[in-house]
């Protein structure tokens, strides 16, 4: 959740934006004045509010957020890796959505293994052939 919110707010806001410098907070801010943030933001981020294009895409990120933010537990998480770093890994499935094979890639991939049956084929046909020979010798 951590790291596809992180990833969501990068996009939409910039690289150098965390969870603290958006919501106009430092990292040691205590709850109370996290509290006191939400509210001043939810209030110009709501939807009913705010017809913009994405308040409400915004508002669910303010929520996603702060729901982050209130849980000791999550927090603390989120701190280690605003100072430690957001890995870049997340199995295959990420690995896969940041490089995307284009066509000539696949084509290539396809012909070379479709020769290396082939080729294989041919060579069990070859030993089959040559022991079916040398039986008849």
């Amino acid at each position: 959740e951590i790291f596809d919110l992180v990833d969501a707010l990068e996009k939409a806001e910039g690289p150098e934006v965390n969870f603290y410098s958006w919501m106009g907070v430092t990292q040691k801010t205590p709850k109370p004045e996290i509290e006191r943030a939400f509210r001043k933001m939810s209030r110009t981020l709501h939807p009913d509010k705010n017809k913009g294009p994405k308040a409400q895409e915004k508002y669910a990120r303010l929520s996603s957020i702060i729901t982050i933010l209130r849980d000791d537990a999550k927090r603390d998480r989120y701190n280690f890796f605003l100072k430690n770093g957001v890995p870049r890994w997340r199995g295959s499935a990420y690995l896969y959505r940041r490089h995307r094979p284009g066509f000539k890639t696949v084509v290539v991939f396809l012909f070379v293994l479709a020769s290396g049956f082939q080729y294989l084929a041919r060579y069990v046909s070859y030993l089959q052939e040559k022991r079916r020979m040398s039986g008849m010798i």
